[in-house]
């Protein structure tokens, strides 16, 4: 199998600089939009969802979660879901990899 059940997470910090002057007189609203700009808004965040399939989920399972697939390939005992940026390969009607 080549896909990965495996999570990462990752951790970055982000430094925004502004000039004292515009500080002293800036409206807490207008600096949180000009963050904005750059970082996705908490209320985005917590809204977003995020698809996740797993090993051994059913074609149907898949489908209800991703969507249709572009093209299905079937050659043979292995079945393969083609998406925009992945494939899902299916052996005994279960998810068995993802590349």
């Amino acid at each position: 199998m080549h896909g990965s059940t495996r999570q990462v997470r990752y951790m970055a910090t982000l430094r925004f600089e502004f000039p004292s002057r515009d500080l002293a007189s800036a409206d807490p609203a207008s600096i949180e939009k000009t963050i904005e700009t750059i970082v996705l808004p908490q209320s985005e965040v917590a809204a977003a969802s995020t698809k996740t399939i797993s090993l051994g989920q059913t074609p149907e399972q898949v489908k209800a979660i991703l969507g249709e697939p572009e093209k299905i390939v079937n050659p043979g005992p292995k079945i393969t879901y083609i998406y925009k940026d992945m494939k899902v390969i299916f052996q005994d009607s279960k998810v068995a990899d993802v590349q």
